[in-house]
Formats: structure tokens, sequence, C-alpha cells
């Protein structure tokens, strides 16, 4: 019945001509037959309709929304176009011009529209829609003529079904897709969780989860943290809910199960409608879609931060930059933290919702969104995007096509190169006493040593556990500290790689005590001279709040070289860059008298002077405790 309703909405506000008795009757079968999903006889009577009596306006309408029912738009805009040409009215060019958007004429439909504004008894808010439905035509026009690159493969049928499947999550090493499937229970539609695992280069066949991340409620829309440790996801009418939806997060407990979701509170969850969260990378910012209801037609995307002790602050809309009048959903943070995904009806696009790009700048402002471009991007609706570490593959939901049944499945397919994520590496490890083993909560601090800013700051975990995401093409120095340890020192080089495992990174701190020695991997002289590189200050800073830290503490700052040179430069050169590094202490305020120096030149390698790579360790500072 709500098909027949929904196809015959129109028809009894046209002026009827006169018509046959025999064409009347044909209408009124094809009535009929729409109310039992018969579309074809109801097609084959409204033919004989229109044979009967060819200037039947009501026959046309009706075939036009029965072929838009069928997924057939070329031949929906064929039959209101003669509904037109028949007298059925002007402001059928409303349903024309739709039909024509629908199937790539995107010239014809802006004259369409133009002619309904025309009509001159338009209501204020669809005449909204209908200028923006031109502006749509103006952006599809040459959207057609000029392609982008797009090759979509079903992520495979064991997954892809005639459920609904819809918006998916991809683990950062690209071998776990989350999803939400649309199951049907005892004639009532479910929300569920369903994975599968990539294993030589294909995916398993969908499962759902076991366990309470799965409950009687309607769950769905998930992000899963860089990590995997948590999953951040949607929830409708559960008793402890704000609002209609709210958004929760569950803990991974292994074996495959998952925790009951816990509600993140009224700093994101409203008695209005909030779904569709994903979490950035460093675990501070969470994105997420707020309407009054699921049905809203102006859907914005939020943002919240959290602090250091956990809270999340009042979440904030993003700006007009991101949000329309219209519906923004589906956002995506990628990896690399600096590069958001998200559909929205309100952008230039090609009718529906469309996918867009967005990057922020060196202000942390997002610039002005990107149209991911036909034929990403179709008349129909596009959302739920996702891209994997490497920002070349993206998975998403489309209505296409299967089986002559328009369903909702996942896609992968490779992005154009300038609608690309910043490809990224993870770095995880554990943090120990060196003597115990005991695991250690140590403060995480990572700086970009090209900007000199920090890129994280975080602590491991009770069991001594960190991970973090880090763009490519970057060094980084890492940092751990622990009170009463001496603190860690690396240098993460990600030039010039390709990443498809973590780097891994065991971390041993030594007890403050004398004779422990620290390598400091991010101290760093023009060639052949003991004048520091701005790319050391963030080593030295450390080793300063390391001294400030612990006033009793002497140190002896040892310098290392390679065995380019003479023995007696070197020898030079290397009490030279300790006396360099020992001077910034001092003019930072640590007495001179705390802190003595030695040069060892190259007599002491720790690795192959036959290689650059060795002769690059061999050249280092060291500090001693006195």
């Amino acid at each position: 019945m709500r098909i027949f309703f929904a196809l015959c909405a129109m028809i009894f506000t046209l002026s009827v001509s006169a018509q046959s008795k025999k064409a009347m009757k044909a209408f009124e079968n094809a009535k009929r037959a729409i109310q039992q999903d018969d579309f074809d006889l109801a097609l084959s009577e409204l033919d004989k309709a229109i044979d009967s009596s060819p200037d039947y306006a009501d026959a046309y309408v009706l075939i036009g929304d029965i072929q838009l029912t069928k997924n057939e738009p070329k031949l929906a805009s064929d039959a209101y176009l003669d509904a037109v040409n028949n007298g059925g009215g002007q402001f059928l060019n409303y349903k024309l011009g739709i039909a024509q958007m629908n199937s790539l004429q995107y010239a014809e439909a802006e004259i369409s529209f133009l002619s309904y504004l025309d009509y001159g008894k338009v209501r204020p808010e669809t005449k909204k829609k209908v200028v923006h439905f031109l502006t749509n035509c103006k952006f599809g026009k040459v959207a057609v003529k000029n392609p982008v690159p797009f090759d979509p493969k079903s992520v495979g049928a064991g997954i892809n079904t005639l459920n609904y499947q819809y918006h998916p999550a991809i683990s950062i090493d690209g071998k776990l897709l989350v999803y939400t499937q649309l199951d049907n229970l005892n004639g009532r539609d479910d929300e569920n969780f369903y994975y599968a695992v990539k294993e030589n280069d294909l995916w398993s066949a969908g499962r759902k989860m076991e366990g309470a991340i799965n409950s009687r409620y309607n769950e769905g829309v998930q992000s899963l943290t860089a990590s995997g440790n948590y999953m951040f996801y949607t929830i409708c009418e559960r008793d402890d809910s704000k609002g209609s939806c709210d958004i929760y997060v569950a803990k991974y407990l292994g074996e495959g199960l998952w925790s009951q979701g816990r509600n993140l509170g009224d700093s994101i969850n409203t008695r209005a409608w909030e779904s569709q969260p994903s979490l950035s990378p460093d675990g501070n910012t969470l994105f997420f879609v707020r309407g009054s209801n699921m049905q809203d037609k102006n859907t914005d995307i939020f943002f919240s931060s959290r602090n250091k002790e956990g809270k999340w602050s009042k979440a904030k809309a993003l700006s007009e930059i991101i949000n329309t009048p219209f519906r923004e959903m589906s956002p995506f943070i990628h990896f690399d933290n600096s590069t958001l995904y998200f559909a929205s009806q309100g952008h230039p696009g090609m009718g529906d919702a469309d996918l867009f790009v967005s990057r922020k700048d060196e202000n942390g402002e997002w610039d002005k969104p990107e149209n991911l471009g036909y034929p990403i991007n179709t008349p129909f609706e596009e959302f739920g995007l996702v891209v994997s570490s490497d920002g070349k593959s993206a998975f998403y939901a489309s209505d296409r096509i299967v089986n002559e049944r328009r369903t909702r499945n996942i896609y992968e397919f490779e992005l154009p190169e300038d609608k690309r994520a910043k490809s990224v590496a993870w770095l995880k490890g554990k943090v120990t006493d060196e003597k115990t083993g005991k695991p250690l909560k140590g403060s995480i601090e990572i700086v970009n040593l090209e900007t000199g800013l920090p890129w994280v700051s975080a602590r491991a975990n009770s069991q001594g556990h960190f991970f973090t995401v880090l763009p490519a093409n970057t060094d980084y120095a890492l940092n751990i500290e622990k009170e009463g340890y001496m603190f860690y020192s690396a240098n993460v080089s990600l030039k010039d790689q390709s990443f498809d495992e973590a780097f891994m990174q065991k971390v041993e701190l030594s007890p403050i005590e004398k004779g422990s020695k620290l390598v400091l991997n991010n101290i760093f002289f023009e060639t052949d001279s003991y004048k520091l590189l701005n790319r050391s200050e963030s080593e030295l800073k450390t080793l300063l709040t390391f001294l400030e830290a612990n006033p009793q503490v002497n140190i002896r700052v040892d310098g290392h070289t390679d065995n380019q040179g003479s023995d007696a430069h070197n020898a030079t050169l290397s009490k030279n860059r300790a006396i360099s590094v020992r001077e910034y202490l001092m003019r930072a305020g640590i007495s001179n008298s705390r802190i003595s120096t030695r040069g060892f030149g190259s007599s002491q390698p720790i690795s192959s002077n036959k290689t650059e790579e060795g002769r690059k360790m061999n050249r280092r500072t060291e500090v001693i405790i006195l």
C-alpha cells in the first residue's frame, strides 16, 4: 500500500481531460496492479490506456513513477515529458527534472527546473531545493564530461548480499573490515555488526560479531580506533539513551569479543539524534553527525575534543565551510589526522548525497571541500567512505543495481591521486623496567623533527603498551619519560618507506643510578662541525627537563664520531660537540658544575664504519650519570 500511495500522490492533483471509458478502466486496473506490487502488469494496463487516449497525462505520470521505482530514470523522464506535453501541468517539470538529473541529462534537467520555477506556485522550501538542483545541474554537466578514474570492485559475495551492507570501517593494517548490516528478524529491521578478515588478498565471508556488542537494539555506524582496542558506534532507543540514537564506546576483550557499549555522556549525546562517529588517530577528537531525528533534512557534522583526563568537551558544529543548510553525513577522519572525507547533499554534486574531501591547513582550519568526481559519485546516494592507511584504497557504500534490484553494498576502489590522504605508519611498543621487566606507565612525546612541533603527547597504559599513528615521509623524535628513570630517546625515520606492519619499539628504561648511559638519538650537528642544528631542539629540551626534575643528578656528555678524517681531528670535533650540548644546558640555567664533557673521536664505534648506516650510528652523543 505504501508503494501505491507514493506512486499515486500526484495523480489526483492533475487536471484530467476527458478520457475514454476504456482508458479509464485500464488506468484503474493499473492502480490495482500497483497495490499488488505487479509493476509489469501496471505498465501493460497503462500502455492500453494511452493507446485508447494518447493525451492521458495521468497515465504518463504513473508510468514515470513506476519507472523511477524500477530504477529506470531515463524511461521515467520520457514518460514525464510526455505528461507535460499532453497538458499535465507545468508543475510536473519538478518530477521531470529529477528524473533527467538521475539519468545524467543535466542540461535538460536545468531547463525543466527553470520551467518549474516559472510555474509561480512554488513553496519557499521547494524553491530552495530547486535552486540547489540547478547548482547540481551545472556541476553535473562538467563532471560527466570530465570523469575521474574509477573501477569499483565488490568486496565479495561473502560480504555483499541482498541485505543492505553499509558504513564500513577498516583497520589500520587493512586486514579487518567491520560493517553494519540490516537484517530482518521476525519481520523487524535490525542493524548489526559484521566483520571480515583479509587472507591472501581476499576477504573472508562476513560473520556476525558475537557477545554483547550486538543486542536487541539497533547497533551500527562504527568507527575503530587506530589501535583496534576500542570501537565507537551508535545505539538507538537503549534504556540509557539520552535521545533517539546515541554514541557509545566498547572495548575489545580478545578472542573476537567486545564489551557492552558505554554511553559517552551529555557532552556528546543530547535529546537529538547523534550517529556516525569517527575518531581521530590520536584518540583526542571525535567527529559525528547530529540532527533533530534520523529523517532530519539538515544534519550537520559535529566534533568533540578529549582532554588529558579523558573528559570530552561540549560538542560543536564544524564551520560553514563543511556544513550546509542540507544534510552532511558519515564523516571519516583519516589516519593522517588532517584529511576529512564526508557525504553531503548541500555542496555542488551529482544529485543526491555525494562524497567530498577536505584538508586541514597549517592553522587547523578545514579548506573548501572537493567533490570526489564522477563516476565515484552518481545521481544516487553515496556515503560511508573510509580510506586505507596508505591513502590509496577507499571503501564505501553505494546504492547500485544488483540482479535488477537496487541494494546497498560495500565497494572498494582506488582513489584518484589528488583526492588521497597522506600515507601513514604506525608505531607500537611496550615500556618496561630494564632490570625487572615490570611494565611502566611512561609519558610519551613524539615530535616532528622537520617542524619542531609535537605530534603526540600520551601515556603508556597500565600494561606499558602504547600505540600511535605517524604520517609517513617524515622524521620523528620519540622520547619516553618516567619518574625515577633515565628517559628514552629514539629516532623514527619514515622517509621513502612503505608500511604494511607496525613499527615495533621495545622500550627498556634504566633506573637513575651511577653509570647509567643514554644515547641521545636526536642530537644533530652541521657536517664536520660542532654547530647544533635546529632539529636538536626537542631532544635538548627533554634533557633539560630531566636535569631540572632531578637536581641531584650530575652527568657527563660524551661525543663520538665515525672514522672519516684523522684521529686528532675527530677527537677535537667530538669534544667540541659535547661542549656545545653543555653550553646549551648552561644557557638554560643548569650549573656547569653538574656537567662534564669528553670526546672519544672514532675510538669507540658501536657499528661498522664500512656503511653509511653504521657511520651514522657511530656519530652519536651520549649522557652518563656520574
